[in-house]
């Protein structure tokens, strides 16, 4: 739900992602075509293997910090 510009870099950039384009739908796929998102969305989740993560209260700090901060 970005630019498809924005997509393509961040779908080279992680691993196991998966890049699906609606075309003419904008930011709202789920509205211009459910079925197909409905159908794309779980396909995804039924074929790949969540990421874990853990995060201590240090690294949520931080995470806050930087967005609190916005862009330099």
């Amino acid at each position: 739900m970005i630019p498809v510009e924005h997509a393509m870099v961040a779908s080279r950039e992680l691993p196991n992602s998966r890049l699906e384009i609606f075309e003419d739908a904008g930011h709202f796929p789920q509205l211009h075509e459910p079925v197909r998102f409905a159908h794309t969305l779980i396909d995804f989740i039924e074929s790949s293997e969540p990421t874990r993560m853990e995060f201590t209260d240090a690294d949520f700090d931080h995470m806050r910090r930087l967005l609190l901060r916005g862009k330099p």
